[in-house]
């Protein structure tokens, strides 16, 4: 309760700050790597948007060659093996925007819920019902990051087949 009521006088600006001269460096950097992560997110989201947007676009030039393959008997095969390729390139693009989409949404958790969480928990009182909060909050935040290693991971494996199946 005090350290609520504290915390409230503090961000409407009646009450004196407190100060944890140890603390107070690492919140800075961890709002400091929030806003990092949070930029990246939107980058990410943006190029899950562009990534869907393009493979839409090639899925419906696909199936433009599709029609001049069978509208242009001399072309036939020229079109077919383009149309063939563009629907390729559109599940391929469809698969590498449902990777970043996943990314962005471990990214958020991340930003949002993860970094908050650690944050308050930091500037909370240190007794016995915090600590194990604290610690949980930890784990949660280490199993969170290995998740995202796994995702990023895999879509690096993704990205570099999707590299190969160009050559």
């Amino acid at each position: 309760m005090k350290c609520t009521r504290q915390a409230l006088l503090e961000k409407l600006g009646r009450g004196s700050r407190t100060v944890d001269l140890d603390l107070e460096p690492r919140l800075e950097l961890l709002r400091d790597d929030r806003q990092r992560y949070d930029n990246v997110t939107k980058l990410a989201e943006t190029l899950a948007n562009q990534l869907a947007q393009f493979s839409v676009t090639q899925k419906t030039l696909g199936d433009a060659f599709s029609d001049l393959s069978v509208k242009t008997p001399t072309l036939h095969v020229e079109f077919g093996v383009n149309a063939e390729a563009q629907r390729f390139l559109s599940r391929s693009g469809e698969t590498l925007a449902a990777a970043v989409t996943a990314f962005t949404s471990d990214m958020n958790t991340l930003v949002n819920k993860t970094i908050e969480d650690t944050m308050e928990l930091n500037l909370g009182p240190r007794d016995a019902v915090t600590l194990p909060k604290l610690e949980l909050a930890q784990k949660d935040f280490q199993s969170q990051r290995e998740r995202y290693q796994r995702v990023r991971d895999g879509l690096a494996v993704k990205v570099k087949l999707l590299q190969e199946n160009k050559a």
